[in-house]
């Protein structure tokens, strides 16, 4: 690869567009062609920051907290069942789960692809 900087920020834009359009994480792209992950994503950040890559709306950080309300039907969780809409998926618990399997699963179904 050469030095000229347009020549470098256009290898590096071609990556990450045939990674976005591959369907595998940005980590599995690179290992696949024998490029360095952070090198992968150092560069998308910095292309999205010069507004050569459109900047995703809505991705929750990873670090963010997220809550929701949750009424109980009745005085007692005993016997309390969830439901989660995502999409066009809903899941159904028939009683509630630990807690950090929700958050887990919040977490990863927040997680961009």
């Amino acid at each position: 690869m050469t030095t000229n900087p347009e020549t470098k920020q256009q290898f590096w834009l071609t990556h990450i567009q045939q990674a976005e359009q591959s369907g595998v994480s940005l980590k599995r792209y690179a290992e696949q062609n024998n490029v360095r992950p952070d090198d992968l994503y150092g560069w998308r950040s910095r292309l999205r920051r010069q507004g050569v890559l459109a900047k995703r709306e809505n991705i929750v950080p990873k670090k963010s907290a997220m809550f929701a309300r949750v009424i109980a039907s009745s005085p007692s969780l005993n016997g309390a069942a969830i439901q989660l809409q995502v999409g066009e998926v809903t899941l159904h618990l028939p009683c509630l789960p630990d807690p950090l399997w929700l958050v887990r699963l919040v977490s990863t179904l927040a997680a961009p692809l």
